[in-house]
């Protein structure tokens, strides 16, 4: 039985492989994860509690 089967050498399929060290995967996905936690911090600005007046709560609940 023969489970990998190769592809046929008339065809364009491909086969693209690429080696990295374990040290430079660890780097790039330092890099990547440390760039899209900047980013995400930067969407929206610093985060900002939001403080109600009893009046907006009461139109939020609701009730008078």
């Amino acid at each position: 039985m023969n489970f990998l089967k190769q592809p046929d050498p008339s065809s364009k399929l491909e086969l693209k492989v690429v080696t990295v060290s374990a040290d430079d995967l660890e780097d790039l996905i330092s890099r990547v994860v440390r760039s899209e936690m900047e980013r995400l911090t930067n969407i929206g600005g610093g985060f900002e509690d939001e403080l109600w007046n009893r009046k907006q709560t009461a139109d939020f609940l609701g009730i008078s």
